[in-house]
């Protein structure tokens, strides 16, 4: 019996080479590695989310190298501490003044959103044991439409 995986474009071997040659000579790895590794200061909650999105389509197996899996799980949990350290992760500061209810809102919903998508790079990288079914994330829209 065939799995859904097995007809996707990139199960066939000759595939995922093309897709560990094509990643690995457009630098796009060694970028990822790069950004992983500046201070905390240097990357904006957006510029993270751009790459979680990024990280999240192309870290699936058979298109992201199996022995770069470091690179996703380093990028997760850098991700993750600069989601931690944002106030949208952490409304609660004792330097932010109060949010208005539209801005909590909106808080909660980048809060569940941001959430969403590194757990399914944790998926992909095999940090994560969780089993239950995931949705694309909602704020993507419809992505695939």
């Amino acid at each position: 019996m065939l799995e859904d995986n097995d007809l996707s474009p990139w199960a066939h071997p000759k595939a995922q080479r093309w897709f560990a040659t094509l990643l690995e000579r457009s630098g796009f790895i060694n970028e990822v590695e790069d950004t992983v590794h500046l201070t905390d200061d240097h990357l904006e909650l957006a510029h993270c989310r751009m790459l979680l999105a990024l990280l999240i389509l192309l870290g699936r197996p058979g298109i992201w190298p199996e022995d770069k899996n470091r690179v996703l799980q380093r990028a997760a949990s850098k991700i993750n501490n600069i989601a931690k350290k944002s106030q949208v992760i952490q409304p609660t500061s004792k330097k932010a003044k109060p949010l208005s209810i539209e801005q909590h809102k909106r808080n909660s919903v980048s809060r569940t959103a941001i959430q969403d998508e590194l757990e399914l790079l944790r998926r992909r990288a095999g940090i994560s044991n969780r089993k239950s079914k995931l949705p694309m994330p909602s704020t993507w829209g419809k992505f695939w439409s």
